[in-house]
């Protein structure tokens, strides 16, 4: 009896699909300094220094106080008094913070070129182009303290603004 070849095999379309891109991995935001600050992730607890901060966790200050916390080396952010903000996003590849009320400082020294450094702040998109700035968002205004490097700034409506600080 002779054998018949095997049946040529069927491609399966699955194997066309490119895998998901992984996740960039997260960073692990230390506390570094806390004066009247807390941690709202659905109760509010006080901000201690060393702590991790999560990526999705909300930081606030009382007036009079304030939260530093360091991203990667050369990379964080300080919490003036009176204000909040979320950690939005904290990965290799990016980090954004919300800030939905005062102001805050960042030096943004550490990260890859490709990586993103992003303040959202009423509507407004302000990413960093390697820096030291502050952002500053109260009732509906937004003021931005350029002191080195560039940034550029993208308002709800209207044309991206580039600011570089004097030389």
């Amino acid at each position: 009896v002779a054998e018949r070849p095997p049946a040529p095999a069927v491609p399966d379309p699955a194997d066309d699909v490119a895998p998901a891109p992984a996740e960039s991995p997260a960073l692990m935001p230390v506390v570094t300094l806390a004066s009247a600050a807390y941690r709202v992730d659905g109760q509010r607890a006080p901000l201690v220094v060393g702590e991790t901060v999560p990526e999705g966790a909300r930081v606030a200050t009382e007036p009079g106080g304030a939260a530093h916390v360091r991203l990667l080396d050369g990379t964080g952010f300080a919490l003036h008094a009176d204000a909040a903000l979320s950690l939005t996003r904290a990965r290799e590849d990016g980090v954004e913070l919300t800030l939905e009320r005062g102001a805050v400082s960042h030096a943004v020294t550490g990260f890859a070129h490709e990586s993103r450094y992003v303040v959202l702040a009423g509507g407004y998109e302000v990413e960093v182009v390697g820096t030291r700035f502050v952002v500053a968002y109260v009732e509906t205004e937004l003021s931005i303290d350029l002191r080195e490097g560039a940034l550029e700034v993208r308002p709800p409506e209207g044309e991206t603004l580039r600011l570089e600080a004097p030389a």
